[in-house]
Formats: structure tokens, C-alpha cells, sequence
């Protein structure tokens, strides 16, 4: 696992299987690190992202 990431993003990461093609993550601006991550790992996974955030530094699209 990725020591940047939380622990959270590593948990959820974890319990990912082979079937998880599909992904919604809600998170609190960790730069998009968990979901490329979940990306690089499966390039077949189709993830949507966003933040709870208050102002979100960047968009990724």
C-alpha cells in the first residue's frame, strides 16, 4: 500500500476486489491520491470522484 495515503484511503483500498469495476469516492482532498491509485491498480475501473471540501484546490475531469 501507498504510505502517502491515509489510512482511510488504505482501508477502502484494501477491501477493493477484482469485480470492483465500478467506484464512488467521497473523500476530504487527498489530491485525487487514493483514486489513482485504485486506477494504476485496475486500469479497467471506472471511478467518479469528488470532495466534501469546502473550496476544492483543483479539478480533476
Amino acid at each position: 500500500m501507498n504510505n502517502q495515503l491515509s489510512i482511510s484511503a488504505n482501508n477502502g483500498i484494501a477491501i477493493l476486489t477484482e469485480k470492483d469495476k465500478k467506484i464512488y469516492s467521497v473523500g476530504i482532498s487527498t489530491a485525487g491520491c487514493a483514486e489513482i491509485s485504485m486506477a494504476i491498480d485496475h486500469p479497467h475501473r471506472h471511478i467518479i470522484a469528488t470532495t466534501i471540501d469546502p473550496s476544492p484546490t483543483f479539478l480533476v475531469t
